[in-house]
């Protein structure tokens, strides 16, 4: 295994406006001396799908971005674009959704990228469904769900497994990470599963509701999908939902280092402060 090369001391941000790229700039903002070096977030002369400026070749890349909108190819192209002049080493974050069996357009060029990056000496973080105060993306959605639909159909009967991972925990992963890595690939999720029906049911919980369920076996559960699609008005999100129950077997994933982070089992009932 190939440590990365921390002498630099200029880290460039990708994806600084999704929610993980917010936290992790107000924790850099709040304590810049827990970091390994000055954290770059405004790249003004770049978006997803260009290169990089060469003024960045000797930075370490910390790439958060990924557009869910995009085609597959798209974004395998705009890795290849960004990573071509790199010249230090770089951490990406991943999903548990990425893997070789994902029926998901976003687990599939997730999976393609994380090879790229492997390959660049790269450290990997896998993550799972973020949770933080002020839920974003997926959580966000599946939140709003729950808020408008008194009787809620579940894909697969609910009882797919997947993890939750703390956005908290996330941020200060990728800060250690920012000292010293390797090319490994990190477990930045809770060892302890959650199924999407006991998601949904806390989250009404935390909503003071009560929702009630109708399990759809696996062959309606495309329709199901498709049905979410149509009702929030988010092409992505059927793609979405698709790969967070269409989860591997994570047994081999649980091994895998963490970090030294604790990262906690129900993130999504943590009450923040």
């Amino acid at each position: 295994m190939r440590s990365l090369n921390h002498n630099f001391k200029r880290f460039v941000v990708t994806g600084s406006s999704s929610g993980i790229g917010q936290a992790l700039r107000l924790r850099y903002e709040e304590s810049p001396e827990l970091f390994g070096g000055e954290l770059i977030f405004d790249l003004k002369d770049w978006r997803l799908g260009s290169e990089l400026s060469s003024k960045f070749d000797d930075c370490f890349i910390i790439h958060l971005a990924h557009d869910r909108k995009n085609s597959f190819s798209e974004n395998i192209t705009a890795t290849q674009k960004l990573a071509k002049n790199i010249r230090a080493g770089s951490i990406f974050l991943s999903t548990t959704s990425a893997h070789s069996q994902s029926k998901s357009k976003y687990g599939k060029s997730k999976q393609q990228i994380e090879e790229f990056f492997i390959n660049r000496g790269a450290a990997v973080v896998k993550s799972g469904l973020i949770c933080s105060k002020n839920p974003t993306a997926m959580l966000k959605t599946l939140d709003t769900l729950v808020a408008r639909l008194p009787i809620i159909p579940l894909p697969f009967r609910g009882t797919n497994p997947f993890h939750l991972t703390d956005q908290s925990s996330l941020v200060t992963l990728i800060m250690q990470l920012t000292h010293d890595s390797d090319n490994l690939t990190y477990r930045a999720f809770s060892n302890q599963a959650i199924t999407f029906k006991k998601l949904l049911e806390d989250l009404a919980s935390k909503q003071g509701t009560t929702r009630y369920f109708f399990e759809l076996p696996s062959p309606l559960s495309s329709v199901l999908i498709r049905f979410f699609t149509i009702f929030l008005g988010k092409f992505s999100f059927s793609d979405s939902l698709n790969s967070l129950v269409n989860q591997p077997d994570l047994y081999e994933l649980l091994q895998l280092s963490d970090g030294g982070v604790d990262f906690p089992p129900n993130p999504h009932l943590i009450k923040y402060t």
